[in-house]
């Protein structure tokens, strides 16, 4: 310890700081052949010049000897003299025994080693490092020296569980197996329904292109509509442009946002209101902002909207004077007549743009499994089976969505376009925490995802699930396949840092958040949380 010390000093007072300075605390001792084996003190002499101390039986070298060899030694008296003290000058435990030749060695014990590391946390160096760890005790050799797996592995199972069980869903896991194995048993279901959500996925890029077209013919049919929402009562569009307006006991002209055009109740007869536009640009870029609507989707003509009226019986005469009771607009923007010109992006190519993410995903996962399985992945085992959970279940229920489009015809289409159309954008928000931010944008995806929140509204019933979810870019989806892959991922943070963030993303949905996505999606996290809670620590 005096040794080390000075050693310390030297390198503090070539001015290195002590907190730039990782300390080594060893699991092995020194072993020399004592010339006298009756010698306790300092002056104590060896054979040389190269040790000649009886080899461990596991390390084999002269010189040096495990902790887990030296415990034998000391346990097993009887078999050879063993003399074994700590001594407080030198802080150092000492231990003499003799077999067939005399030697002695200086080695850290459990007490000395942990006294060692508060003394140099007490100077303040940077930290520990426990040199050759696994001379601490002893291990079972589960391999041959060519790397093959030993038959005879008896008693194996007692200290270090293989995890040979094969589960193909979540629900055949057992719930009381140790954390290591629970993780290993999740990640290799996962890793199956990863795989068969990336063929579907493929499938759905090579063979849906008509179904995906339906949110096509769906967003052109509701141009008009979206143009109304824009332009009459308050909305936005009326900050650009002039009016004229009159009716049979009104008329006047000026900003649109300050238009009074007053009508008799009892009898509203026609009203004309003709549009100017003032600011060309400014109204095309908050239509686009707005409904995601390109200037080349919009023509201005005239437009007609009849009042409800209901004729009595025969109709005709005055009873029916509400026949000629309209709005004429004048002017108005309209989406052109020639739908063929308007160029809607087609979600596939959102769902091709995921792809590649999924297979680096895939990878991952096929990277933690054996290292989660042999414990050689430095992580809390609840982190990667959490963290992994969530991305593989959004995908299964896209896959779900698929299967529903893949059934339905075109009359049923029509029937219910627009629960049609929602589970198109169903498996699209699935995916989108797939899709690099870039691609995202340039397609356009905030519209795809306002259109998508309109559409689930409109329908009710809770129908807005995932769509809210992903509406948030700072929402668990996106942050956890953030944390695992791409350039901030856990190639780059290390596994423990990368998987408790991921994890902890999951972690941080509240109960509200997590009702939104589908109950299949509730019933499995919900397993994975009970698998890996009632889990029992690691044995080793």
């Amino acid at each position: 310890m005096t040794e080390t010390l000075n050693a310390l000093a030297m390198i503090t007072k070539a001015g290195v700081e002590a907190r730039q300075v990782v300390v080594g605390v060893a699991s092995y001792g020194r072993s020399f052949e004592m010339n006298d084996p009756k010698c306790k003190g300092p002056m104590c002499t060896f054979t040389g010049p190269q040790s000649l101390a009886a080899p461990g039986g596991c390390t084999n070298s002269s010189g040096y000897i495990s902790n887990a060899e030296i415990l034998d030694i000391m346990e097993d008296k009887k078999s050879y003299p063993v003399q074994a003290w700590y001594d407080e000058k030198t802080d150092s435990d000492y231990l003499i025994y003799n077999r067939e030749d005399t030697m002695g060695r200086v080695h850290e014990q459990i007490g000395v080693k942990e006294a060692r590391i508060k003394k140099y946390q007490a100077l303040n160096f940077g930290g520990i490092s426990n040199w050759a760890i696994d001379l601490e005790e002893w291990w079972v050799d589960m391999y041959d020296l060519d790397g093959t797996e030993k038959e005879d592995t008896d008693g194996l199972d007692e200290l270090f569980d293989t995890c040979e069980g094969t589960y193909e869903t979540l629900e055949d896991i057992p719930q009381d197996l140790d954390s290591r194995c629970a993780s290993f048993y999740i990640l290799t279901v996962l890793s199956s329904q990863l795989s068969l959500a990336v063929e579907a996925y493929k499938e759905v890029s090579e063979g849906y292109d008509k179904k995906f077209k339906w949110y096509v013919e769906w967003v052109k049919d509701g141009i008009n509509d979206d143009l109304l929402d824009f332009m009459t009562g308050s909305g936005e569009g009326n900050k650009y442009m002039d009016c004229k307006w009159e009716s049979e006991v009104s008329e006047g002209s000026g900003p649109c946002t300050e238009m009074k055009l007053r009508v008799d109740p009892s009898n509203p007869g026609a009203r004309y209101i003709e549009y100017t536009l003032r600011d060309e640009d400014g109204f095309y870029k908050a239509l686009q902002a707005s409904h995601n609507i390109e200037r080349d989707w919009v023509t201005f003509e005239d437009y007609a909207v009849r009042d409800p009226c209901t004729c009595p019986p025969g109709g005709g005469g005055t009873f029916c004077r509400c026949m000629n009771y309209f709005v004429m607009y004048k002017n108005f923007p309209r989406r052109i007549k020639d739908a063929s010109k308007i160029d809607v992006p087609n979600p596939k190519e959102l769902v091709d743009e995921a792809l590649p993410k999924m297979d680096e995903l895939a990878q991952l996962l096929a990277w933690t499994i054996p290292l989660v399985r042999m414990g050689s992945l430095d992580v809390s085992y609840e982190d990667p089976a959490v963290a992994f959970s969530m991305p593989v279940f959004m995908l299964e229920d896209a896959i779900e969505s698929i299967k529903k489009i893949k059934e339905i015809g075109e009359k049923e289409k029509e029937e219910k376009k627009h629960e049609r159309v929602l589970q198109i954008l169903e498996i699209v928000f699935a995916i989108l925490p797939f899709v690099a931010e870039g691609a995202a944008a340039a397609f356009g995806a905030a519209s795809l995802i306002a259109r998508g929140l309109a559409l689930a509204a409109e329908l009710g019933n809770g129908a807005l699930t995932v769509v809210e979810i992903v509406d948030d870019p700072l929402s668990a989806p996106f942050a956890i396949l953030g944390l695992l892959i791409g350039p901030l991922g856990v190639r780059a943070k290390g596994s423990r840092s990368g998987f408790k963030s991921a994890a902890d993303a999951r972690r941080a949905l509240d109960e509200g958040k997590l009702k939104l996505f589908s109950e299949a999606f509730r019933r499995k996290d919900s397993l994975v949380h009970m698998i890996m809670k009632q889990s029992k620590s690691c044995k080793l």
